[in-house]
């Protein structure tokens, strides 16, 4: 999706995208969802340029990392992950909880896990088991 996709009916695809998670995880999402909009509220086509382009990289990182044989548990890994943990907290506060939760939802979602594996074929589980090791060795 480019930049003008994402930007043009965002709110739209937002409320779609919170329905159904709420439908599925349950209502505490819209909690996230709200500090999303709120954080977001002024960002400019830009801005939301940038994250997708800092998005991309950090999935670019992480795709060396799965074909280098990293493991995702691993201190190198485990730091590109920390980058991606601060690019997620731009838009809301994930918590080990909700952020293990984000990675499950790679592998979960038809839609993320489409999107990651159409890169290669275990990126969105690289990406869930880096995740979830991040959130279990470095969030409280």
């Amino acid at each position: 999706m480019s930049a003008t996709e994402m930007f043009d009916g965002f709110g739209e695809r937002r409320a779609e995208a919170e329905e159904a998670l709420a439908a599925r995880y349950g209502d505490g999402v819209r909690e996230h969802f709200a500090t999303a909009k709120e954080r977001t509220r002024e960002w400019t086509q830009q801005d939301y340029l940038d994250a997708q382009q800092e998005g991309e990289r950090l999935d670019a990182r992480v795709l060396q990392l799965l074909r280098s044989g990293a493991a995702p548990e691993s201190g190198e890994t485990l730091d590109v992950i920390a980058e991606h943990h601060r690019a997620v907290a731009r838009h809301w506060s994930p918590d080990r909880v909700s952020y293990a939760g984000l990675g499950e939802m790679y592998v979960t979602d038809p839609q993320y896990r489409a999107r990651y594996d159409a890169q290669d074929p275990g990126l969105a589980q690289y990406y869930r088991d880096a995740i979830t090791a991040y959130a279990e060795q470095r969030l409280s």
